[in-house]
């Protein structure tokens, strides 16, 4: 829910009119918090074996 008020925000708001950087911003967050979540993931899984 915060990702998509964020990208409401950042559209609908004229300081950034580039829509194009407005996805590429989403897209890189997405892929950031993925990588994010993995590792986490990762770790816990490592500590409890």
């Amino acid at each position: 829910m915060p990702e998509i008020r964020r990208l409401w925000r950042r559209l609908l708001l004229p300081v950034v009119t580039d829509f194009e950087q407005v996805l590429a911003w989403s897209y890189w967050r997405q892929c950031h918090q993925w990588v994010a979540r993995h590792c986490h993931y990762q770790r816990r899984q490592a500590t409890t074996l």
